[in-house]
């Protein structure tokens, strides 16, 4: 059963799956493709047209959750699960996988990749270009850039490989890798590459050492990698599966 406010423009194109709800003057253009239960809050846009003519549909997965006052670019597709705060926006390419979460304020520049079920918190501005892996957690305040000498044509896109750890409000300068499972502490600027499972700290960063120095304050042990004490909103099957990787590792 649809449930779509009276308010609500929704274009006779657009490609809208079962049981989909849509919020008081929400606008979802021609060229939008929006999965099986999912929710659009209040005056969000779906489909915006960029300027370049005869870009691909926007294509969100099934079970998206898109909150208010939210943009999506035509050219942009989601796996199914999205999950957004408010006021996000999506310039045309980012391809996204499953189990994406975004938090208010984050805003994606297009061109982006970005793996299964990795979490932005808010106010998150991700650089075109940028290639982000599964499970990658960026925390409140984050700026992933990608002009060395700006404004410039030169661009030196970031890469973030699967499980890297964040934190809140760091500055990650263009061209810079960020190895498997490694942790950038609060307020870092990190200038030069990450080495996996490592951890850095300061302005500009440094190497402090491995992960697993990283105790957790109740003392019951490390804090890293996280997937081995943390799997809230994580699908069973690969909460399972990384349970699988840290026996066979031990």
């Amino acid at each position: 059963m649809q449930r779509w406010a009276k308010t609500a423009v929704i274009s006779g194109k657009a490609k809208i799956g079962k049981d989909v709800e849509i919020g008081d003057f929400a606008v979802i253009h021609d060229d939008v493709v929006l999965g099986d239960g999912s929710a659009v809050g209040a005056h969000c846009v779906l489909g915006v047209r960029g300027a370049r003519p005869g870009s691909p549909a926007l294509e969100i997965g099934a079970g998206a959750i898109i909150r208010s006052h939210c943009v999506f670019y035509e050219g942009s597709s989601f796996g199914p699960g999205l999950r957004t705060g408010q006021f996000v926006s999506v310039l045309p390419g980012a391809e996204c996988g499953a189990g994406t979460q975004l938090g208010s304020y984050t805003e994606l520049q297009g061109k982006i990749k970005i793996g299964d079920h990795t979490r932005f918190q808010s106010r998150v501005m991700v650089a075109s270009g940028s290639m982000i892996g599964d499970c990658v957690w960026v925390f409140a305040g984050t700026i992933i850039a990608n002009d060395p000498s700006p404004p410039s044509e030169g661009l030196l896109p970031v890469t973030i490989e699967d499980f890297a750890v964040v934190s809140i409000n760091c500055s990650i300068l263009p061209g810079v890798r960020i190895g498997r499972g490694a942790v950038i502490a609060a307020g870092v600027v990190l200038t030069k590459d990450a080495a996996p499972d490592s951890l850095y700290v300061g302005s500009p960063a440094r190497l402090i050492g491995p992960t697993s120095m990283i105790m957790l304050r109740d003392g019951s042990g490390p804090a890293y990698p996280w997937t081995s004490h943390f799997a809230r909103g994580y699908p069973e099957e690969l909460v399972a599966q990384w349970r699988r990787t840290l026996k066979n590792a031990g």
